[in-house]
């Protein structure tokens, strides 16, 4: 995990989330709330570290079942028809 981009705060804004301390950043010194990233993204792998706990592993193959997901939906989106698919 790069310490450096997004993905570090996600993950501790889904870990605070699951640790009933709320959406708040939890990386610094002291809690406080959180205002910048929207809250559905950090829901979600809260629900995941509750369930299957606080292994980053987890979250990055949760990440790609919802990867494969996008693509199948988007084959079903581009290709409404099967039968125009196989032509």
């Amino acid at each position: 995990m790069d310490n450096n981009g997004d993905n570090i705060y996600y993950f501790a804004l889904g870990k605070a989330l699951s640790e009933g301390l709320g959406y708040s950043n939890s990386m610094g010194y002291e809690v406080t709330p959180h205002n910048h990233f929207p809250p559905g993204y950090p829901y979600f792998v809260s629900k995941i570290i509750k369930v299957f706990g606080d292994n980053i592993e987890t979250v990055k193959k949760a990440n790609g079942f919802l990867m494969y997901g996008s693509v199948i939906l988007l084959f079903f989106v581009t290709f409404p028809d099967f039968d125009t698919f196989l032509r």
